[in-house]
């Protein structure tokens, strides 16, 4: 019971970070929300009457790759270190779900 536990629980922290562990590894574009509102006032003999309208646009952030090569001409090592986290981050996690995983597995083979 304990091993299904916690390799359920590692499965679902994996699958549910699947899509910003691929964002940290990879140049994807990133997804935003831009919200406009809209208000209009029409006065009648009845009185004044205001509508509200809000809407919701997705909008796509590109990665600046020209940025980036400026930002690695100016400041090297500090491009190069912020790449070799980004690399490597996503393995850290990946790391960190499954030794509970193999911690209950080296229990049960131990205790049993």
């Amino acid at each position: 019971m304990l091993f299904g536990t916690a390799d359920y629980l590692a499965g679902n922290a994996l699958s549910y970070n699947q899509t910003n562990i691929l964002k940290l590894v990879g140049f994807t574009p990133a997804v935003d929300t831009d919200d406009t509102y809209t208000i209009a006032s029409v006065e009648s003999a009845a009185g004044t009457t205001t509508t509200t309208t809000f809407v919701t646009q997705n909008v796509e952030i590109k990665k600046d790759f020209f940025a980036m090569q400026e930002i690695l001409d100016y400041w090297g090592p500090l491009f190069i270190a912020q790449r070799l986290l980004q690399i490597g981050v996503p393995y850290m996690y990946v790391l960190y779900l499954e030794v509970p995983v193999l911690m209950t597995v080296a229990m049960a083979i131990g205790f049993s």
